[in-house]
């Protein structure tokens, strides 16, 4: 984003941070339930959110305030990616840079409004539901381009796992080879989605 200093900035509208750790000790000082992403390519970024922590992109500034009518807030995760618990992704763009990134879901936790995909080139799924976890992907889409099997499944719905996607897509492809969605011993629920791969 264009705005921001994490040094000095105290997540208020005059003064945001610059990148989500940035911002992490003054959410979990205040026990705030989301952090808003502005518009804009944001740092690279490897981390798990404090439970119960949400994201949401899409805001733009207009010199005084931040409004919901912004364009795409690209979120790029590298290392192990981003961990969820009981939180919710929404309206971002998550770029999975490095093979090892995904997006973990733990506990009660939802994606929304976004997209999710690899980088060009880069290997490995994209969204893993962790055990004993309730997920639900709602009007997002996941994809990936490289590699077959379970560890390059775009969606893993871990054992014990439930996930409902609604007016979702899940897209993989290698040729004749690719796993768009693995569910291994979870729970299942699709409305409205499409999986190929």
């Amino acid at each position: 984003p264009l705005r921001g200093d994490d040094a000095l900035g105290n997540g208020t509208v005059a003064t945001p941070f610059a990148s989500i750790e940035g911002a992490l000790p003054t959410a979990i000082d205040h026990a705030l339930a989301e952090l808003l992403l502005a518009e804009g390519e944001h740092a690279p970024t490897s981390l798990n959110l404090p439970s119960g922590l949400s994201l949401r992109g899409g805001l733009r500034f207009d010199g005084a305030t931040y409004l919901d009518d912004g364009g795409e807030t690209l979120l790029p995760l590298v290392g192990d990616g981003l961990g969820v618990v009981g939180g919710k992704l929404a309206a971002l763009r998550v770029r999975l840079d490095e093979a090892s990134a995904r997006v973990s879901l733990a506990g009660t936790s939802s994606i929304a409004q976004c997209v999710v995909e690899k980088a060009d080139g880069v290997e490995g799924g994209a969204v893993v539901v962790k055990a004993g976890a309730s997920a639900v992907l709602e009007g997002s889409a996941v994809r990936t381009a490289l590699g077959a099997g379970a560890d390059s499944a775009a969606v893993v719905v871990s054992p014990g796992a439930a996930m409902r996607m609604r007016g979702g897509a899940v897209t993989s492809g290698n040729g004749d080879v690719a796993t768009g969605l693995l569910c291994d011993r979870g729970t299942l629920a699709l409305e409205n989605s499409v999986v190929s791969g």
